[in-house]
């Protein structure tokens, strides 16, 4: 009988991260945090399913859903988390660099939950993390 091996943690001091058993990192519920850089990931579906550019989908058309899908690998910034009266977390998120999204939004919504069990929310990679310290120290 062989037994399975179990997956080194590289980086155990970095608790925003799990490694969860397919080996990709996914950002817990709990910890979105204000101030953070994530990156949107691919949309779960045709269309972004938790992430929008108006805080009611509903007033959108199939044509605005398509254009708004070249956000995709954007790094984005939480600036803040409502509690909507039925429960709903939405994150308030901006360009990582203060820029408007596609010239047209300076901010957009996700739907915290969905966003990050869907995957269109999702870490930064450590090459990337690196890139963007690095980025910063020389701008001080």
């Amino acid at each position: 009988m062989m037994m399975k091996k179990e997956r080194p943690i590289l980086f155990p001091g970095n608790q925003s991260i799990n490694v969860v058993s397919i080996g990709k990192d996914q950002i817990s519920l709990n910890d979105l945090s204000l101030g953070e850089i994530y990156r949107i990931g691919k949309p779960s579906d045709r269309y972004y399913e938790s992430i929008y550019p108006v805080i009611d989908p509903d007033s959108l058309n199939a044509q605005e859903f398509e254009e708004f899908s070249a956000i995709q690998g954007f790094l984005i910034k939480v600036t803040s988390i409502l509690r909507m009266l039925n429960g709903k977390r939405i994150a308030v998120l901006r360009h990582h660099q203060d820029e408007p999204f596609l010239n047209k939004f300076g901010k957009i919504y996700a739907h915290v939950d969905l966003g990050i069990t869907t995957r269109e929310i999702i870490p930064l990679d450590l090459e990337t993390k690196l890139a963007l310290e690095s980025t910063m120290k020389t701008k001080s």
